[in-house]
């Protein structure tokens, strides 16, 4: 996953910084409620516009998972309830079947020993 994080990674880098070096002139950006107004390059402006957007859509969209994480958690609880609970149930199978066996074994006639050839 990292080589390709790299792979995907480098030719971004270059558009960017080749997007830095073609737009360096200054544009004005007026601040509506004041009568103030920032002069910056305009690959400044698409930049920190294409971050911020990029940091509210991760918001929303984090925020918006919030229901399928939570029932994700809900049914990694279940599944550990259940696992446990199937293996308790199959202790307590393993105990039954060891005492039907043992059971059986003591209903069992015991057969008198076989006379021996040297009691003629």
């Amino acid at each position: 996953m990292k080589v390709l994080a790299r792979i995907i990674l480098l030719p971004v880098a270059i558009l960017v910084v080749g997007f830095a070096l073609a737009n360096r002139g200054t544009v004005d950006v007026g601040l509506w409620p004041m009568d103030y107004a920032i002069e910056t390059p305009v690959f400044a402006l698409v930049l920190i516009s294409a971050s911020a957007g990029l940091v509210l859509g991760g918001m929303v969209t984090w925020i918006s998972a919030a229901g399928r994480r939570r029932r994700a958690r809900a049914a990694t609880r279940d599944l550990a309830a259940a696992r446990s609970e199937a293996y308790r149930l199959g202790e307590g199978l393993k105990r039954l079947e060891d005492e039907v066996e043992w059971r059986e074994k003591a209903d069992k006639p015991v057969l008198p020993a076989p006379p021996s050839a040297n009691a003629a």
